[in-house]
């Protein structure tokens, strides 16, 4: 079948309530992006819009492939997706005050789009997002072990609390993940060569 465009619907719960009576727009095939009129729509909940290929001919298709979730937010306009939580992670204490984290991330959606791991410590009572000891970006689509070893040294002998969470490029952050109290030693085991900047192996 030859697609000639594309038809865009809207409901509040899929698939159940997906209208597919009435498209909201029709994009036309190669077309990259579109604007919608915001009007009729409520602060607060969560739409779902869906995608069907047409055909030249006017025939469209009968399976949905095509699926985004959004959120409106409290002034009306489209709220950006939370990154998911990390799924898993580790910190070992190395040699001279250093440490090393691993950790797991889950897939990260289009919708969420490519996120910033970060790692901070307990300052004070809380943590310092605003200065993280170390970031690595996380691309769409494929969960990620993230090798993380800050350049920052840690008395012997301090406890050092960290903690993980993944950021999107609105500044949305997901939950935080945080480690188990790691005690820093002067000599511990041998971390071998540790990676200048945070390594990522697909899992």
């Amino acid at each position: 079948m030859s697609v000639d465009g594309y038809n865009l619907y809207r409901g509040e719960a899929f698939p159940t309530a997906i209208n597919y009576a009435a498209p909201v727009a029709f994009v036309a095939a190669g077309t990259h992006s579109i604007v919608l009129d915001p009007s009729g729509l409520t602060p607060g909940t969560v739409y779902y819009f869906a995608l069907r290929a047409v055909s030249a001919a006017g025939v469209e298709e009968a399976n949905t492939n095509k699926i985004v979730r959004v959120v409106v937010d409290a002034e009306g306009v489209l709220a950006s997706a939370v990154p998911p939580a990390i799924a898993a992670a580790s910190a070992l204490a190395l040699a001279a005050g250093k440490v090393q984290v691993r950790a797991k991330t889950l897939a990260v959606g289009r919708t969420v789009g490519v996120c910033t791991l970060q790692l901070a410590q307990l300052v004070g009572g809380v943590f310092a997002w605003a200065s993280p000891l170390a970031t690595a970006s996380i691309p769409v689509g494929r969960p990620m072990l993230v090798t993380m070893a800050p350049s920052a040294t840690f008395a012997d002998g301090a406890t050092v609390r960290l903690a993980l969470r993944l950021v999107n490029a609105d500044g949305v952050a997901g939950p935080v993940m945080a480690l188990p109290p790691l005690v820093a030693r002067s000599a511990a085991p041998a971390g071998g060569d540790l990676p200048a900047a945070p390594t990522l192996e697909v899992l």
